[in-house]
């Protein structure tokens, strides 16, 4: 695992987020007080990248890696972003919504 998001961002370590690092972020988000979701914004010296402000793609889905899990979210992937999946070598992409699929009709 090399990234990890919430709503005020994402967190990169290309070395890894090994168990101390993924227990540092999860007191983060579940230890009280939580101040709001979206405290992964409170680690900026840990290589928090800011959420994506107007862009027409997300920049988490622009790093090499094998495996994406968007999770919790909808209609996370664009066009944009499959490309940078395919160019940095992700081959499996599997989706953990919690929203339901919006019809077409």
């Amino acid at each position: 695992m090399v990234t990890l998001s919430d709503s005020s961002g994402y967190v990169y370590d290309e070395a890894g987020i090994d168990r101390e690092k993924l227990k540092f972020a999860m007191d983060l988000k579940n230890v009280p007080p939580r101040p709001h979701q979206g405290v992964l914004g409170q680690v900026q010296d840990r290589g928090l990248h800011p959420d994506r402000p107007k862009l027409d793609h997300n920049p988490l889905w622009n790093h090499k890696a094998h495996c994406a899990f968007p999770s919790a979210t909808q209609n996370e992937i664009n066009g944009k972003d499959a490309e940078n999946l395919l160019k940095n070598g992700v081959y499996v992409v599997g989706e953990g919504a919690n929203m339901r699929a919006r019809s077409t009709r």
